[in-house]
C-alpha cells in the first residue's frame, strides 16, 4: 500500500494535508458526482499539478485505492470536527497542540493525526506511546461498519473485512515509518523508545503490547546500520 501522496514540495512519508480527501477538499461521504465537481474546480484554482490531480481522483474512484485514502483519514470523526483538525494543519498548528488536539479524537483519526506529526517533528515518547495506545484501540470490525456507512452515504460499494483489515496493517507499518523518518539520526529514537517500551511493558496491557511490535519492527530496522557502524568502529579500535 502507497500513501506517500505528493502535493507540492511535500516529501514526509505521511501527511494528512496530502490524502486525497484533502486535496480535493471533500468528505468521505461525498457523491461520486461532487467529487468530480471538486476535482474540475481543484484544477481551475492549480492547487497541484493537473497529473498529481488526476491521480487523486483516481484515488478516490478505485474502490481498493480509496479504502487505503479512507482509512489514512480522520474517517471515524465528525465532519466538523474534520474540518478544525483540518484548519489547524493548514494553518501550520504546534506540534504541542497537535497533540492536545489528538486525545479528543477517535483512535483511527487519532492514530493518523499522531502520524502526522511525528512525520514533522522528532516523536517524544508521550507521542510514541499515544501512537501505539492508538493503534491498539483500532477495531478492525468498528473500521469496518464505519466504510459501510460512509460508502452508503457517497453511494459506492463497501470494501470486504478483510480489505480493512489488510489496509489498516499496511497503514500502521506506514506510521511506523514516517514515525522514524521523522527523527534526525536513528540514534535521536533510541531513548523516546525506550521509555515508550517501558511504560507499556509496565502497564502490560496485551493490546497495547502486540501494537508496539509494529513500532519495534520499524525501530529495529532503523537502528540496525547504526548498531552495525557502533560494532565496526568498536572492532577497528580493538
Amino acid at each position: 500500500m502507497d500513501l506517500k501522496y505528493k502535493k507540492g514540495n511535500t516529501s514526509k512519508i505521511f501527511d494528512l494535508l496530502n490524502n486525497p480527501f484533502c486535496i480535493l477538499r471533500i468528505d468521505p461521504t461525498t457523491s461520486p458526482a461532487i467529487a468530480a465537481e471538486a476535482f474540475e474546480d481543484a484544477v481551475a484554482d492549480e492547487i497541484a499539478s493537473e497529473l498529481d490531480l488526476v491521480a487523486t481522483r483516481e484515488v478516490i474512484n478505485n474502490p481498493r485505492l480509496r479504502t487505503a485514502a479512507e482509512v489514512a483519514f480522520l474517517v471515524d470523526t465528525p465532519a466538523r470536527e474534520v474540518d478544525a483538525v483540518i484548519s489547524a494543519l493548514r494553518s501550520k498548528t504546534s506540534y504541542i497542540e497537535l497533540l492536545r488536539i489528538a486525545e479528543r479524537l477517535a483512535p483511527l483519526s487519532k492514530a493518523n493525526l499522531l502520524a502526522h506529526a511525528a512525520a514533522h517533528h522528532p516523536a517524544t515518547a508521550d507521542l510514541l506511546f499515544g501512537l501505539v495506545d492508538a493503534h491498539a484501540q483500532v477495531k478492525t470490525e468498528i473500521v469496518h461498519r464505519k466504510l459501510e456507512s460512509v460508502r452508503r452515504a457517497a453511494g459506492m460499494v463497501a470494501p470486504s473485512l478483510d480489505t480493512v483489515r489488510d489496509e489498516l496493517q499496511g497503514l500502521f507499518s506506514l506510521h511506523a515509518k514516517a514515525t522514524f523518518a521523522g527523527y534526525p539520526a536513528p540514534k535521536v529514537s533510541v531513548d523516546p523508545v525506550e521509555e515508550c517500551t517501558r511504560r507499556i511493558l509496565t502497564a502490560a496491557d496485551p493490546e497495547r503490547v502486540d501494537a508496539l511490535e509494529g513500532l519495534m519492527r520499524e525501530f529495529r530496522q532503523v537502528i540496525a546500520p547504526e548498531l552495525t557502524k557502533i560494532e565496526e568502529q568498536f572492532r577497528s579500535t580493538a
